[in-house]
């Protein structure tokens, strides 16, 4: 479920991005098209297998970082940071405007248990893993800390920060066209790149929840020559066209209540498994305790995201599809034990 509305989350801001060069391009039918044709395509990338995929998000971090270095010091060079209190407080956060930028920030900052899906086709990876998340964090809190200071200088206007607008819009008022332009072109190869890295890994994990008897056989019974299963990636793609009609911010709310849930078992699994004596190559460097008050952060902010959501206008229908994902899920759970004990049984 949350694979679903994360999925959908890429085609809906390649839409967005895509918006600011062709501004006529409002109709909701339209958009949908647009992001059907995007979904294609990056299903077309994929099925070119693993070795592309990670050579075009190599490219796409390169591509993106250089202009907005521009754009950080170009910010930076109007001088000290003005003052973004309203009669000396901070604007005032609606419970929507909460829950969305809750959701946004966790959203930014997740997906690192992705990676796990696809561990066979990396070479050395107890050394690799450990090496490229400690790179790709210091990149990631670099490229949202400084932009994010340097567009501080154009104030909180929500012509700029809205939905509709972000980047491009804040860039063009900061520097002009020019460099709003290429921002905007930029996004598109970044969230093309993306949604093709998130295809690779959940077309991995579809691989054992068939082979576990959890999904049908035919989603990866038909491969490419690079080995990739056509029929997973194509039921991602129709999980993802069919989320893709929601808004950019109700996508990111369902999405980070579902992954957080998700995040919850695997921190459970994570302390259930230190009480066992075992070998690994990977021990994270806390005791029982220390493990418990960590898997408690994300849990406490999926509640503060919830509570948000909850007290916001629409927000309680976010919430009937998250319990709704969770009820089928639970459906399927005690449907498939049954199936085992009367299989265990007639044996």
């Amino acid at each position: 479920c949350y694979s679903a509305a994360d999925l959908a989350i890429y085609p809906v801001l390649f839409v967005t991005y895509l918006s600011f060069f062709f501004p006529e391009l409002q109709s909701p039918l339209h958009k949908w098209l647009v992001a059907l044709a995007f979904i294609l395509i990056s299903v077309a990338i994929n099925l070119t297998g693993v070795a592309w995929v990670g050579r075009s998000v190599l490219m796409s971090l390169a591509v993106v970082m250089a202009p907005f270095f521009v754009f950080s010091v170009l910010g930076f060079m109007k001088g000290p940071m003005p003052n973004l209190l309203v009669n000396g407080r901070w604007p005032s956060l609606s419970p929507a405007n909460l829950s969305a930028g809750l959701a946004i920030i966790l959203w930014n900052y997740c997906g690192w248990d992705n990676i796990s899906t696809y561990i066979q086709e990396v070479h050395d990876p107890a050394k690799t893993y450990v090496k490229s998340i400690s790179i790709t964090i210091l990149i990631i809190v670099s490229s949202y800390t400084f932009p994010l200071l340097a567009a501080f200088h154009l104030g909180l206007d929500n012509q700029f920060w809205a939905e509709s607008s972000g980047w491009p819009a804040i860039a063009e008022k900061m520097a002009g066209p020019l460099l709003a332009s290429i921002i905007g072109g930029v996004a598109l190869f970044s969230t093309s790149s993306q949604f093709s890295g998130q295809l690779l890994y959940l077309s991995r994990l579809i691989i054992p929840m068939v082979e576990d008897g959890w999904l049908p056989k035919f989603l990866i019974e038909k491969k490419t020559k690079t080995q990739e299963p056509m029929g997973a990636l194509l039921l991602l793609a129709l999980a993802a066209a069919l989320c893709s009609a929601l808004s950019f911010s109700k996508l990111v709310v369902v999405d980070i209540l579902f992954y957080t849930l998700g995040v919850a078992l695997e921190f459970a699994a994570l302390i259930w498994l230190r009480r066992r004596p075992q070998r690994s190559s990977f021990r994270i460097p806390f005791n029982s305790f220390g493990l418990l008050l960590l898997s408690l952060s994300p849990i406490i902010l999926a509640l503060i995201v919830a509570m948000s959501t909850m007290a916001a206008e629409g927000g309680k229908t976010q919430l009937l599809v998250v319990a709704g994902g969770l009820t089928l899920g639970l459906f399927i759970q005690e449907w498939r034990r049954h199936k085992d004990k009367l299989a265990r049984g007639l044996g």
